[in-house]
């Protein structure tokens, strides 16, 4: 059974405020289903790719430093602590985000609990945003250590470990900023496009 536009909308916004699903609704339209083993391939491809390389970087990066931490003392910087609290929201990305969408691809629907779609989602948006505002963080953080490379006072407190601890913490408490109205119902984004879908047939 195809879904009207409202339908599916509904089934997406359940995805993401885990409200319940039509029972007699497919979760995607035709044209999604038909290139459904491609996007199967691609998500796998991915999932393999960007694990192994994460899990590698998580590993080879504090490896390096316990082991070999006196010959590059120039390379221990606030910086690379960042780059590993990258690394690590792109795996749990890949853990908590695409490994479901892999199951939601393959059975055409999310076949868990309800709770569990409410925590997946939760936990992908989350990590999503954590993502994108640690790449903004590390950019941030590079130009202005670039602003002045030769003042060793600034070069100490960019890498202080209690300031790259403070911006973990930031990023996540601004990561759950960002998401708490979809998650939590506080912006009912179905009805906002069932009135813009009336407004334009209008």
């Amino acid at each position: 059974v195809n879904c009207t536009s409202a339908q599916l909308f509904c089934d997406e916004n359940g995805r993401t405020m885990a409200n319940p699903l039509s029972p007699d609704c497919n979760c995607f339209p035709a044209d999604v289903q038909s290139y459904a083993p491609l996007f199967l391939l691609n998500i796998t491809v991915i999932s393999l790719i960007g694990g192994l390389g994460n899990v590698l970087t998580l590993m080879a990066i504090p490896y390096l430093y316990f082991k070999y931490k006196a010959r590059f003392t120039q390379r221990w910087t606030g910086t690379l602590a960042l780059m590993l609290h990258l690394s690590l929201c792109d795996l749990a990305y890949i853990l908590f985000g695409l490994s479901f969408f892999i199951s939601i691809y393959a059975n055409g629907d999310f076949v868990f609990s309800d709770d569990l779609c409410w925590w997946t989602a939760f936990i992908r948006n989350l990590v999503a945003n954590a993502d994108f505002l640690t790449i903004a963080t590390i950019a941030v953080h590079r130009m202005i250590a670039m602003k002045d490379p030769f003042d060793l006072n600034l070069q100490r407190r960019l890498n202080s470990r209690y300031l790259i601890i403070f911006l973990c913490v930031l990023i996540w408490a601004l990561a759950f900023i960002i998401i708490h109205p979809m998650i939590f119902g506080y912006y009912d984004y179905y009805e906002y496009e069932s009135q813009q879908t009336l407004d334009t047939t209008n």
